[in-house]
């Protein structure tokens, strides 16, 4: 569990890490975010951002479970936290062949979507542990969603510039 920040504290670590990922993207040619290797399962540049995406609206169709009194499967029906590398590969698998400027415009577009949610929550919603079920007793909404974005950007970025 991380540490539980304020709804303002929040998106200024969402801001600072997902600008430090843009400028990362920024310095990378065509080429560079198609071709695969960046990871050790083989990814693209393209398939990290796909992998962000897919993370960032499983975290919110979680919390759009928990707003509507459901307790959701996690991380995904069937799975465990255990099989996160099967969801992982599953993720790829489903978004290999997907266009570049597809890819880059559902990434834009799923970060709006985040910035829009937070911004509309409680303050509650974020910081109270138990808040719904589907979180658990350790984790709040904001560690979900810290893990699913700034943390996983800057996980993301880590791993290209290597």
């Amino acid at each position: 569990m991380g540490k539980r920040l304020a709804k303002s504290e929040l998106l200024e670590q969402i801001q600072l890490e997902r600008g430090k990922l843009e400028e990362t993207l920024a310095a990378l040619n065509k080429k560079q975010m198609t071709t695969s290797g960046v990871s050790d399962t083989g990814w693209a540049v393209k398939d990290v951002l796909t992998h962000l995406t897919a993370w960032e609206q499983m975290c919110l169709s979680w919390y759009k479970a928990g707003l509507r009194g459901e307790t959701p499967a996690l991380p995904a029906p069937g799975l465990t936290w255990r099989d996160l590398p099967k969801l992982n590969d599953q993720i790829f698998k489903e978004n290999r062949r997907r266009s570049l400027d597809d890819v880059l415009a559902e990434f834009q577009s799923s970060h709006r979507q985040m910035l829009e949610a937070i911004k509309t929550m409680p303050e509650a919603d974020l910081t109270e542990l138990g808040r719904y079920a589907w979180t658990g007793q350790k984790w709040t909404v904001g560690n979900f969603i810290a893990a699913s974005t700034s943390s996983h950007y800057r996980w993301a970025r880590t791993l290209i510039r290597k």
